[in-house]
This record gives C-alpha cells, structure tokens and sequence, in this order.
C-alpha cells in the first residue's frame, strides 16, 4: 500500500509568528520562539492546526483535524507540546456516532487537566458542538455536547476559563447556504458551568469575529474585535 507521510511543521512557524505579533498583549512570550520550529508528521492524511494555546510551564497546545486517505472519515486531535516544541503526546479525538470530528482549541485548566472545544457532524445527525475534558496522559475523561443554532455551520471557537469553574465557550457560526456573506454570520456566547452545562447563551447577528484576538479581561467580560454587517445600502 502506498504510503505519503506529510508535515506540517508551519503549525509551529505560524505559532511563531502569531505569538511575535502578540509580543506587546502577551508579554509573557518568550522572544527565541521564533527560532525554531518541528515537524509533526501524520500518515497516509490531509491535516491542519485550527488553534492553539500556551501552557503554564511556556509549552503549548494545538487543536485540529486529520483526514486519513483511505477512509471518509475525519478526525480531531490534541498535540501537547513542551516548550522546545518537541510532542509530549498527540492524541485523536473522536465522537460517536459521527463520521467528522474537528477540534479548533485547547487549553489548560489546571496542571492535569485540559479542554478541547470542537464540531462534529455526521450523515444523519445534526450537526453539534463538543467540548471534551482529557487529563495529563491526553486521555478523555468526560465529554458534552452542545447543539448548534438551525440551519447554522460552526467555523471556528474558542473556550475561556473564569477561575471559579464556569467558563466561555466562544462560536463563530455561519448560516448553511451556497451564497453566504457577512450578513449571515453571527456570534454565539454560552456561559457554562464545570459539568459544561449552559447557564446563559447569548447570540449576536451580524457579527463576523476574530476570536484569535478575543481576550478575557479580569473583571469577566470579554474584548471581542471583528467586523458587523450593516445591511443592504439602497442605491
């Protein structure tokens, strides 16, 4: 059988360059990051980074999806990194029922524990989001599920810790169409306790986000940049 190993050692080059741009916000980077970087190498797959977070002890997190060749079916991942950018351990992330699975974020909750937010979707189930609980070894201790709006497509989020064991879960959704624009994106806030149930959710039209900009102040709130869509300008 025909074998293709490809590397994506850009997550790394990418990081660098994301976390050197972020040096004024993130003053806690360390400058030589940008001084190296490692392949990560999975085989016979299509794969890509959609997020990634620093750790406590300056090492890093990096969500995203593998696409093996000879099956249909599409599989999240975690990769915990130390601080040399070498692989602690890379762990596929997969939910029931569900031939798609994508994980667009992690980060640490506390020196054993991390979460990982995604979406998942499959040929007879409706769409959801995920949120998955893994301890030090990057085995899943927990998982829940969370429903995505009607008619919506989750493209990218993002999860906040608050310190007293609720947190944000952060959704960029966009509306299933072949002729979307800006109009048909929104933002989508839950506020969760620790078990990951909703106790507020709160959605905002006409929103399209960066949440790699998104940071949690220390009062609570949250500092949101994008773009609105104002409507339709007559002629």
């Amino acid at each position: 059988m025909k074998t293709t190993i490809l590397q994506f050692a850009g997550i790394l080059l990418l990081a660098g360059f994301f976390f050197r741009c972020s040096e004024k916000d993130d003053g806690n980077v360390p400058p030589e990051i940008i001084s190296w970087s490692k392949p990560c190498q999975f085989r016979n797959e299509i794969s890509g980074p959609w997020g990634l977070s620093m750790k406590s002890d300056n090492g890093f997190l990096v969500g995203g999806y593998i696409a093996y060749n000879d099956t249909n079916l599409r599989h999240g991942y975690v990769m915990n990194l130390d601080p040399n950018g070498d692989t602690i351990w890379c762990k596929q992330i997969d939910i029931e029922d569900y031939y798609g699975c994508d994980v667009y974020y992690a980060t640490q909750v506390s020196s054993d524990e991390i979460m990982a937010a995604g979406y998942c979707y499959g040929y007879d189930k409706e769409s959801a989001r995920f949120i998955v609980w893994l301890n030090g070894e990057g085995h899943v201790t927990k998982s829940v599920m969370l429903p995505v709006l009607t008619g919506n497509t989750v493209w990218e989020c993002k999860l906040f810790a608050l310190g007293n064991g609720n947190f944000y879960y952060v959704s960029c959704l966009s509306k299933v169409g072949p002729d979307t624009d800006m109009s048909d994106h929104s933002l989508q806030v839950d506020l969760l306790n620790s078990e990951g149930q909703i106790l507020r959710s709160n959605e905002y039209l006409n929103v399209n986000a960066t949440l790699d900009k998104v940071r949690l102040l220390d009062d609570g709130k949250m500092l949101v940049t994008g773009s609105t869509y104002p409507g339709i300008v007559p002629d």
